[in-house]
């Protein structure tokens, strides 16, 4: 559906802002109940797991750069604190930050 393509870039685009389901569905002039029922059903995911997804997506560009601080990355992926930022990872990523980078660097 053209609707919900257009809510997955507006949201990869914008990923780093501060988001809500409201925020989106308002965007592509949707319900938030509809826009929530549609967007699982095409994506397999809920908004705040695309979402967080698409922040980790932005944090794994972020660690090419060796410089940056793990703490900078979670902040200017979009993430509201180090710990969420940190559970999000593990979850998604099956290692920590840290652990992550270390593979980048080797």
């Amino acid at each position: 559906m053209a609707l919900i393509a257009e809510a997955c870039l507006h949201i990869s685009e914008k990923c780093t802002e501060p988001m809500t389901p409201d925020d989106v569905s308002r965007h592509i002039g949707m319900s938030k109940s509809h826009f929530s029922h549609l967007f699982k059903m095409y994506t397999g995911m809920t908004f705040v797991e695309f979402l967080t997804a698409e922040r980790i997506k932005r944090a794994e560009a972020y660690f090419s750069d060796p410089n940056i601080h793990i703490v900078d990355v979670a902040y200017d992926s979009g993430f509201s604190s180090i710990s969420s930022f940190n559970r999000a990872f593990r979850r998604i990523k099956g290692c920590s930050p840290t652990q992550f980078r270390r593979t980048r660097v080797d």
